[in-house]
């Protein structure tokens, strides 16, 4: 028993539990690679069934999950015929290469009459839209059509107005009103301000002197036009001295303040018996009523 333990101890393989284990000395077993579970269980290495939206068969298709996709002609196989749906492959004009030349397809290019651009540009085939006299809306005019119109003497006003023509009327001096009239010409006559005395004077044309004290000398002097001095009676000192003009300075009656204040002057405004409300009472001027023995009634008891 006891040499037993020691060939086990001193044997590598007996005394290493991973070289004893038969799952841990077995090479395929010991590969990371093969104890990966993702790796040995089929299920999992399956992209299909490990990805959810690929074993779903609802996320997996594209068809249900794109809403671009979501078509009839995607679940009908009738329509998932490209025969059918593609509109060049299922009408025969379209798959004829004779026709869906574009070349061929446009009648400006098959028929020869189209292709010339003589025929189909109408400016070319018309001659009257080829002129462009007559296309150009700047150059549609009469004028243009008509030789009595075209002729520049016929249509320049300049030409065609008698004053124009008339080199006595083509003359600015003669022409101009201003210029021919000596009279106009002459500033003095034109300016209404000079050939007006009375409007050149500013005295008259200025509002603000614009008054009767300017044209009448008597109004114009200072001495009748202010009243302050036209007055005799403001021009003498004594009556313009405010102590002169004061009746109550000038008369020595008023001035007395025994004269001037009422209650001094009268001697029943002076008595407080008399000014006072309180004491106006008939009872203090009647004997009878201020002797008690007459006015309380208890007394006459």
């Amino acid at each position: 028993m006891i040499q037993d333990l020691v060939i086990q101890d001193s044997h590598p393989r007996l005394s290493d539990s991973r070289l004893s284990d038969s799952r841990l000395g077995d090479p395929r077993l010991s590969d990371p690679r093969l104890n990966d579970p993702r790796l040995n269980d089929p299920r999992l290495n399956d992209p299909r069934l490990s990805d959810p939206r690929l074993s779903d068969p609802r996320l997996g298709d594209l068809r249900l999950n794109d809403p671009r996709l979501k078509d009839p002609r995607l679940n009908d196989p009738r329509l998932n015929d490209p025969r059918l749906t593609d509109p060049r492959l299922s009408h025969p004009r379209l798959t004829d290469p004779r026709l869906s030349d574009p070349r061929l397809s446009d009648p400006r290019l098959s028929d020869p009459r189209l292709s010339d651009p003589r025929l189909t540009d109408p400016r070319l085939s018309d001659p009257r839209l080829s002129d462009p006299r007559l296309t150009d809306p700047r150059l549609n005019d009469p004028r243009l059509s008509d030789p009595r119109l075209s002729d520049p003497r016929l249509s320049d006003p300049r030409l065609t107005d008698p004053r124009h023509s008339d080199p006595r009327l083509s003359d600015p001096r003669l022409s101009d009103p201003r210029l021919s009239d000596p009279r106009l010409s002459d500033p003095r006559l034109s300016d209404p301000r000079v050939s007006d005395p009375r409007l050149s004077d500013p005295r008259l044309t200025d509002p603000r002197l614009s008054h009767p004290r300017l044209t009448d000398p008597r109004l114009s002097d200072p001495r009748l036009s202010d009243p302050r001095l036209s007055d005799p009676r403001l021009n003498d000192p004594r009556l313009n001295d405010p102590r002169l003009n004061d009746p109550r300075l000038s008369d020595p009656r008023l001035n007395d303040p025994r004269l001037t204040d009422p209650r001094l002057s009268d001697p029943r405004l002076s008595d407080p018996r008399l000014t006072d409300p309180r004491l106006s009472d008939p009872r203090l001027t009647d004997p009878r009523l201020s002797d008690p023995r007459l006015t309380d009634p208890r007394q006459k008891m």
